[in-house]
């Protein structure tokens, strides 16, 4: 099981130290903040990072084997997955957004500060983003960290609508506190993400109780039959009613 090496507080320094900025400038920033305070929270030496294995460069390479951090965009894995697993194990890190905040640069507004967006994530969320390596996660020697946090997201007013929000561009996203970390040993852990009395359930009902949207749920419980974790015992209406696999 990986463990982080640094506090958050301690790896958002070593970001702001190396590139001089502080929360005023950070839309000047185009990297991915998220993805470097991570690396730095869980590896403290920089020789061990940007490691290239095969061809490929992977984000951290130490005594855990090696630790990807990827916030989105999971397709662009697969070739790293299949160079990796061949000679080491491998953690994938995904951070799953609890709470928001965003803060609307070129704003005059006092009320576009900070304030909390409605949108929450949770373990289920990340699903849509395993559907597409999926072919891969019942490897044994891939392992997965849920990074649970609090961030402040920074747009830009250059959207669509009266108040240029809609589709605006987002520059970047700070962590501003990590709630939990949930690791996984491999996909047979993912039945933990359940509760004891989940009882029989379809996409509709688990999405409500889960606070996930449907198309969300549905990719779940999707991955989650393959898996075998879940198992469809009949219908209900026009939706499969499942169970969980005890």
């Amino acid at each position: 099981m990986i463990k982080n090496k640094r506090s958050l507080e301690e790896a958002k320094k070593v970001f702001y130290e190396k590139y001089q900025m502080d929360y005023a400038s950070i839309g000047e920033y185009k990297e991915k903040a998220i993805h470097f305070i991570l690396k730095n929270y869980f590896e403290v030496d920089s020789n061990k990072m940007e490691v290239k294995i095969d061809g490929k460069v992977c984000d951290i390479l130490n005594e855990y084997g090696i630790i990807e951090i990827q916030t989105r965009n999971f397709e662009r894995l697969r070739k790293k997955i299949e160079i990796f697993l061949k000679s080491n194990e491998l953690t994938i890190v995904y951070p799953i957004i609890n709470n928001k905040r965003i803060t609307w640069l070129n704003s005059k507004n006092d009320s576009d500060y900070n304030r909390m967006s409605p949108l929450h994530m949770n373990l289920f969320s990340s699903f849509k983003e395993l559907y597409k390596i999926k072919e891969f996660l019942k490897n044994e020697h891939l392992h997965f960290c849920f990074v649970i946090m609090d961030v402040l997201e920074f747009k830009n007013l250059d959207g669509f609508g009266l108040d240029k929000k809609k589709k605006a561009s987002s520059f970047n996203k700070i962590p501003l506190e990590i709630i939990e970390s949930v690791y996984f040993e491999n996909y047979k852990d993912f039945i933990k993400i359940f509760n004891d009395d989940e009882g029989e359930f379809t996409s509709k009902t688990l999405a409500k109780k889960k606070k996930i949207k449907l198309k969300d749920m549905q990719i779940a419980l999707n991955v989650l039959n393959y898996l075998e974790i879940v198992t469809r015992i009949g219908c209900e209406g026009r939706n499969y009613l499942y169970k969980v696999n005890k």
